[in-house]
């Protein structure tokens, strides 16, 4: 008789246990992650945009993408916690399940997902529910006491003056209360700086696919105006010194970098000429990435 596989007798609770045990300072690095897969797909432009929408008069955090669009089957699959929709799971590929797992505990309010594909938009709202206690897809009250998990939100979309003519993912986090201005404290319980998202992306991504993009509004990094992220690997030489060691055994590059201070009290390092985050300095100073 064959072995049996171990399961879960409580689901709801293993769930919420989980979401909760989370590293949620993983939360910019997952959701970027993702959109970034996407838009390396996409026939066109291969855009990640760090921007803003307004959510009951507030402002939140927006992460949107081109690539695939999801059509409101697609959508709700992708919601679930362990999804494969363009990834394979497993121990040494992707468990497909950082991004909402590590997020949902700094926005149980919501994270609304929005995915418009052949001009159609559809939107799902994960978050948490206070009576059941336990982490949901919420549900919309629709016409004729009819509810849905997913729903076409194409004209509210045109409405609020956004393209349908190509396709797009974007996901908005709602923090935990209607008040959080998650564009500027994305993190629930932490105060973060201005430049928090854009030094998490730079600290993370030693370089992005090839054709790829990710623009970062204002609210993130220190400019006035959108700037597009220039990643450690593309800013080699405001390092006074870089070195690569080769792992062939392993197929990895080992990347040295010195950052000396640039010689007045500022306190800054030579690599933060120009840059979009700040404190470049308490980078490590290896930095890891596959050839």
């Amino acid at each position: 008789m064959p072995n049996e596989a171990l399961n879960f007798s409580n689901i709801a609770f293993a769930v919420t246990s989980l979401i909760d045990r989370a590293p949620h300072w993983t939360m910019i690095r997952e959701l970027s992650m993702n959109a970034i897969e996407a838009a390396a797909q996409a026939s066109g432009e291969k855009i990640v945009h760090w921007t803003t929408g307004n959510y009951k008069g507030v402002r939140k955090a927006v992460i949107w993408n081109t690539g695939p669009g999801m059509s409101a089957r697609e959508l709700k699959a992708a919601t679930h916690l362990a999804c494969e929709v363009t990834k394979r799971l497993g121990l040494d590929e992707n468990f497909g399940v950082g991004a909402k797992v590590s997020s949902l505990a700094n926005n149980k309010l919501g994270m609304r997902f929005r995915s418009c594909k052949a001009s159609r938009v559809s939107e799902v709202m994960l978050g948490y529910d206070p009576q059941k206690k336990e982490y949901v897809r919420f549900e919309y009250e629709l016409e004729n006491d009819v509810s849905a998990t997913v729903i076409d939100v194409t004209a509210t979309t045109v409405k609020e003056g956004k393209r349908v003519d190509f396709d797009w993912t974007e996901v908005m986090l709602l923090g935990n209360s209607e008040g959080q201005d998650t564009a500027a404290r994305p993190l629930a319980n932490v105060s973060t700086e201005r430049t928090y998202v854009a030094t998490a992306l730079y600290r993370r991504f030693y370089r992005l696919p090839e054709g790829v993009r990710i623009r970062l509004d204002p609210v993130y990094q220190r400019h006035s105006e959108t700037r597009s992220l220039i990643t450690i690997g593309q800013r080699a030489d405001k390092f006074s010194r870089v070195e690569t060691v080769v792992v062939p055994e392993l197929s990895l590059r080992i990347h040295f970098l010195h950052d000396p201070p640039v010689g007045d009290r500022s306190g800054l390092r030579m690599s933060s000429s120009n840059a979009r985050m700040s404190n470049c300095w308490v980078l490590l100073r290896r930095h890891f990435s596959l050839p």
